[in-house]
């Protein structure tokens, strides 16, 4: 039997980036697949759900049946929720749109967002 690596090479999320209405910045959500540790970007208008619910300071995100059923919680930490389980969300803001993003990702027990040079 294989043991799968202890983490992820950072992927980069293949999402155009979208314009935070909050700074001068280009912002990309992104979550974390737990059983690939792939990260797989938002459709853009997804995105744009999210970062307009997250300026508005809510504190969770009902994205509907469209998009299996998901709730993205905003605070206290970034987290999607479905009837299947849960997975990390990340928000990554980059200097302009042709910045690559690096999302780092660790696996203990499922796949998860980790900070670089963390374990896990």
């Amino acid at each position: 039997e294989v043991a799968a690596p202890a983490a992820a090479p950072p992927a980069a999320a293949p999402q155009q980036p979208r314009r935070s209405s909050t700074a001068a910045q280009w912002v990309v959500w992104a979550s974390v697949d737990p059983r690939s540790g792939r990260v797989v970007a938002y459709p853009e208008k997804v995105a744009e759900q999210l970062e307009s619910a997250l300026a508005a300071g809510q504190e969770s995100v009902g994205l509907g049946l469209a998009f299996f059923g998901a709730t993205v919680e905003l605070r206290p930490k970034l987290l999607q929720r479905t009837l299947s389980g849960t997975r990390d969300v990340v928000r990554v803001e980059a200097g302009d749109p042709s910045e690559v993003v690096i999302v780092f990702v660790g696996n203990i027990m499922d796949w998860r967002a980790s900070s670089a040079g963390m374990p896990g």
